[in-house]
């Protein structure tokens, strides 16, 4: 997999060592191959100010100081750096994990109970220490009919609504979006409140009452907690990654997470993951991030996995890119258009490209119900909103919206299960 070189400056700088030592450290155990290919890179000149800034904002410093921190060869103010960057990531997320807990025992006794998602979750379940996995912010997931009586909770608990919505914003957020994000500013604590898992344009996903039948307990701090099985735990962290901006998959922390999975599997049945994300309708989504976490392992990904992955030309394709994009110097910005085909790689067919397509024009984001504060009653007036904002862009440059079009729709040479 070739890193492509990225721009500093006027100049075009090759990170292929650095990129090398964060696959090569960015994770729980090192193979005695691991170990020397580690050996070989620290041999060699590494930009170490580029290593600490790049892994912080990915949030994988913790793992890399797992590896480097009794090394040599590595810097002592780089190892001094690494150990408190650590130790300031444990103890955040160690009052962040506890707050979890009472937060998720709050609402229980209310009878809104809650899943855990992402952060704390997955370092209790798939690292061996909370302290590896670094996370800045809580995440639960409540049942939609349980939302009002969920923020309720959040609210006694002294938590405010990030963004104020009143009326048929409010209506309209709940209904478009997935997730409504709350501080405390006591403690400067924020709390992603999930009904979803992604915006309902986003077909390569996991539908949120699917999860609800999929769960699992988990021991944290002494409480017991719900999860998420750990097929519905895989499917979720690749949905996570491939939803996200400004590109798909930009934090480097949730490829380890996936590596992880796969290094603690046992006897995971593969097959049964594949049958579900296909379900599910998001397959697509999964092997981009399995293709993702393949340089984050000593060994090769499933059989059944690899299989599929030499089959999908596209999804190996965009791990490239992505893994390109992540080892670059200056913040990636791609366009609408960019964005819309990096989706559509990941649909699995031909009739939910075109339904995405549909939605993806035609549902009201937040540009549309943040602009415009209407009466509960005139909810439905969003949707004309972002239809006349998207004639003004599209009408006038109708070439544009035929581009966009053609990039949603199948090509005529597949049916879209290829």
């Amino acid at each position: 997999m070739s890193i492509a070189p990225a721009p500093r400056s006027g100049r075009s700088l090759d990170r292929q060592r650095e990129v090398e030592l964060f696959r090569v450290s960015a994770r729980s155990t090192l193979s005695p191959t691991a170990e020397r290919h580690l050996d070989e890179l620290l041999a060699e000149e590494i930009d170490w100010p580029y290593v600490l800034s790049v892994g912080g904002l990915h949030g994988i410093l913790p793992l890399m100081n797992l590896h480097l921190g009794g090394r040599e060869k590595v810097p002592s103010a780089v190892r001094r750096d690494l150990q408190e960057r650590s130790e300031r990531v444990a103890r955040s997320n160690l009052y962040l994990s506890a707050q979890l807990t009472l937060i998720a025992g709050a609402l229980d006794r209310a009878g809104c109970p809650a899943i855990v998602l992402k952060g704390p979750a997955v370092a209790a379940t798939l690292y061996p220490n909370l302290s590896l996995r670094e996370f800045g912010d809580l995440d639960l997931l409540v049942r939609r009919t349980d939302l009002a009586g969920a923020i309720e909770v959040v609210r006694s608990l002294g938590f405010v609504p990030w963004r104020n919505a009143a009326g048929a914003q409010e209506e309209a957020m709940h209904q478009i979006e997935y997730s409504r994000t709350f501080t405390r500013p006591g403690d400067d604590l924020d709390l992603d409140m999930h009904w979803d898992v992604a915006r309902s344009f986003f077909t390569g996903r996991v539908e949120a009452e699917a999860l609800w039948t999929e769960t699992t307990g988990f021991t944290l701090h002494g409480h017991e907690l719900r999860g998420l099985s750990p097929t519905a735990l895989l499917l979720a962290l690749c949905v996570h990654g491939a939803k996200h901006g400004p590109f798909p998959w930009p934090r480097m922390k949730w490829i380890c997470d996936i590596a992880e999975f796969v290094r603690s599997a046992g006897d995971f049945d593969w097959d049964a993951a594949v049958r579900r994300s296909e379900e599910l309708g998001c397959r697509r989504t999964m092997l981009l991030g399995l293709a993702l976490s393949r340089p984050l392992l000593d060994h090769p990904v499933p059989e059944v996995i690899e299989s599929d992955l030499n089959l999908e030309s596209r999804v190996e394709d965009l791990a490239e890119r992505i893994w390109a994009w992540l080892s670059q110097d200056a913040p990636v910005s791609l366009s609408f258009k960019e964005r819309v085909a990096n989706d559509m790689t990941l649909i699995d067919s031909g009739a939910a490209r075109l339904s995405y397509a549909v939605r993806r024009l035609f549902t009201p984001t937040q540009k549309d119900w943040g602009s415009t504060r209407l009466p509960g009653r005139f909810g439905f007036l969003y949707r004309p909103i972002r239809i006349a904002r998207l004639s003004g862009q599209y009408v006038r440059h109708p070439g544009r919206l035929r581009l966009l079009i053609r990039r949603s729709l199948p090509s005529s040479d597949s049916d879209g299960t290829s």
